[in-house]
């Protein structure tokens, strides 16, 4: 659905509004940042060169206060390294000759020390022949006390197990490679070996009186009890055999012991012997021994002294040869040294120069180069700041130029096809003809536009100025299907000029509506029908039926409002239902049955309304204008509304002219501010000529006129059909 002119002239004016505020917003944020940018380029530009002139000027003094200490330092080492050379040579002349004189000494010491070793390992050797021998005697010795400590141990021991002690004659005493205390620990075993013999242990102390018992007594209980205890043969016969066989076991056992702890005994003989024998020869090899280890401790003695003599004395010779060959030497080197610490210095003079000379040269290449670098940077930042004008500039040009011209276009096309469709009331109307088609639009006023205020003030740039005049003048008008609805609101003091407009909107109507098609609804009950009275002449064409007359009564006006919905409640459900989205497309179809429109014109609202009346004008309100019902509606705001309608319905009316400060103003956010003219009704010479001429062309419209062929069958369905059932 296609937009209302008004409303199209409502988004027209708030998008010139926009566009000039946005425009010299934007132009005026341009010229802030150009000036700032520009500013801030040079700002920039000024500080760098001061920074860079300042850089390279400490740069220089630096360089220039580096080559001063550079030079200084090189005379100081002028006249230190010289001496310090000198003091290093001589310090090295000093070590040297120190360094030979400790080789010297160390070597003497060597030799010194490999002597005395040799000496202290000689005495100290010599000790321990000695003390293996005295070691071996006090050996030898101790054994000759065990010796004689076993020898009287051996009558106590035979005695102890009543054997006899036997002297062996003829025993070889003879050691051979034996020691003396191997016999006494073979002896020791065979004295070990005689103690412990088990037949001879048998009769030490009570020991044989005691086995006599242990057999006897046994025998003693068992006589008797055989005998039970009756003095008898038996009785002392069995213990006397029993002691008897006791001691015949005793004396057998004795005799075994006696023969083996002899043996035992000659060896233990023999060993004591043989031990007492190897004494003196034991104490000859001790002696023989000792003489024997300390020759080959002096002949060891004897070869380290003179392998230390062989080793040392040559090196000795060495030290002095080599001495003078390092003191030729290091006076080689002085010399050449000196010479090249001289070269040196003279170099690393000529080095802080040069050094001095290539670090100017690059600062003064750096600042050329600096220079060129700040001013490349301010040319591009400006550069930049003149191309960010220069697009932001076209851009707004490009937006500011396409957007007033096609404005001015659309605003010339509104006049002249409004100009064109509606003549001035001030025309000669007599030989007017009605329309054959309607106008889609009806003009109620005008309203002036004056660009140079709507939106602020204007830019100021040379390509943002207005291509056309300063102030514009745009008709009012009402569209046609949807939005044909009109409402005035007015106090008292401002009345008659709403009747008047709403007078001039009923002409307008007829007057863009083909005769027949526009139908009236009239309520007055404040003016009883001289709000109107121009128009009643329609009331004459009763054929017609364009209007019947001005309703006043509160009763007639519930009845024509009840009469109005009837008619939307036909149109909807028996037209429209859910095929057609308004009369307009009905009407589209109907062709020659087409629906007219109805206008319910209203003066002085809502003056004899009652509740039910109320509610029926917001129906029709609300749902008129699909069914082709519109309202032209003068409104007494002095007036309480009733019951049945309130101010949000009545805003549902497209069009809304209220009263503001004493003038009209359209009730549209975009164009309340722009001063409204509105149009005043014709003369009454013209009023009733153009309503003459409506009501005649009108007194045809009302017969319907269909041809045949509409209803009539096509040639192939002739007779097709019958009726009998």
């Amino acid at each position: 659905m296609t937009i209302s002119n008004l409303q199209h002239q409502s988004q027209q004016i708030s998008a010139i509004r926009t566009l000039i505020q946005e425009t010299a917003a934007e132009e005026l944020d341009l010229q802030g940042r150009v000036k700032a940018n520009r500013a801030s380029a040079e700002k920039k530009q000024h500080h760098d060169l001061a920074a860079s002139q300042e850089t390279i000027a400490a740069s220089k003094e630096k360089a220039l206060l580096k080559k001063e200490a550079s030079l200084a330092k090189i005379e100081d080492r002028r006249e230190l390294e010289p001496e310090i050379l000198r003091e290093k040579h001589e310090q090295r002349i000093f070590e040297l000759n120190s360094d030979a004189d400790e080789i010297k000494e160390k070597t003497e010491a060597k030799l010194n020390e490999a002597t005395w070793l040799a000496e202290s390992v000689y005495e100290g050797a010599m000790t321990k022949p000695r003390e293996q021998a005295q070691q071996a005697q006090n050996a030898l010795d101790d054994a000759k006390e065990k010796l004689e400590a076993l020898t009287e141990e051996a009558p106590k021991a035979l005695s102890r197990l009543r054997q006899v002690h036997t002297h062996h004659e003829g025993i070889d005493t003879s050691g051979g490679s034996t020691t003396m205390g191997t016999y006494v620990s073979k002896a020791e075993e065979a004295l070990i070996a005689i103690q412990s013999d088990p037949r001879a242990s048998w009769f030490i102390g009570i020991r044989p009186a005691l086995l006599v018992g242990i057999v006897t007594a046994p025998a003693v209980f068992y006589a008797g009890d055989s005998t039970e205890w009756t003095m008898s043969l038996q009785l002392i016969g069995i213990p006397l055999g029993a002691m008897a066989i006791a001691i015949l076991a005793l004396v057998t056992t004795y005799a075994g012991g006696k023969n083996s702890v002899k043996k035992k005994l000659a060896e233990f003989t023999k060993y004591i012997a043989c031990a007492k024998g190897t004494y003196d020869h034991s104490t000859e090899l001790i002696d023989l021994d000792r003489r024997s280890k300390e020759k080959a401790i002096t002949v060891t003695r004897d070869v380290e002294l003179q392998k230390a003599e062989d080793k040392y004395r040559p090196r000795l010779s060495e030290v002095d040869r080599l001495l003078k060959k390092d003191l030729n030497k290091e006076k080689e080197k002085f010399k050449n040294v000196g010479q090249r610490l001289t070269e040196k210095l003279e170099q690393d003079a000529q080095a802080a120069s040069d050094t001095f000379d290539a670090t100017i040269a690059k600062l003064d290449k750096d600042n050329s180069t600096s220079i060129a670098k700040i001013e490349s940077t301010y040319n591009d930042t400006i550069a930049a700041v003149d191309s960010d004008e220069s697009e932001t500039n076209e851009r707004l040009a490009q937006r500011w130029q396409t957007e007033f011209t096609d404005f001015y276009a659309d605003a010339q096309q509104q006049n002249e096809s409004t100009h064109e469709a509606h003549p001035s009331w001030t025309v000669d109307w007599s030989s007017w003809d009605p329309r054959t088609t309607a106008c889609d639009q009806f003009p109620v006023g005008n309203f002036s536009v004056d660009l140079t205020a709507i939106g602020g003030d204007l830019p100021t740039g040379e390509n943002l100025q207005l291509n056309g005049e300063s102030t514009l003048t745009l008709p009012l008008c009402a569209t046609l299907p949807r939005d044909a609805s009109i409402l005035i609101s007015s106090s008292g003091k401002l009345r008659d000029q709403g009747i008047a407009l709403i007078q001039h909107s009923m002409l307008r109507v007829l007057t863009s509506i083909p005769p027949g098609k526009a139908k009236f609804i009239l309520v007055d009950p404040v003016g009883l029908g001289q709000s109107f009275a121009g128009v009643l002449h329609l009331a004459d064409y009763e054929e017609s039926q364009l209007l019947d007359r001005a309703w006043t009564d509160a009763r007639h006006i519930e009845i024509q409002l009840a009469t109005l919905t009837e008619h939307m409640e036909t149109v909807i459900q028996k037209y429209l239902r859910n095929e057609f989205e308004s009369i307009d497309h009905y009407n589209e179809q109907a062709g020659e049955i087409a629906e007219a429109y109805r206008f319910l014109v209203i003066a002085d609202l809502p003056n004899n309304f009652s509740e039910n009346a109320a509610k029926r004008l917001s129906s029709i309100i609300t749902s008129g204008a699909r069914c082709g019902v519109h309202v032209i509606i003068h409104r007494d705001i002095a007036a309480a509304l009733p019951a049945g309608i309130d101010e949000d319905t009545l805003n549902r009316i497209p069009m809304h002219i209220i009263e503001d400060d004493g003038n009209f103003c359209i009730d549209d956010d975009a164009l309340r501010d722009l001063p409204l003219t509105l149009d005043t009704p014709p003369s009454e010479i013209t009023t009733t000529q153009v309503v003459k001429a409506i009501g005649d062309k009108a007194e045809d419209t009302h017969r319907v006129e269909v041809p045949f062929s509409v209803i009539a069958p096509k040639k192939d369905e002739m007779w097709s059909l019958s009726t009998t059932d």
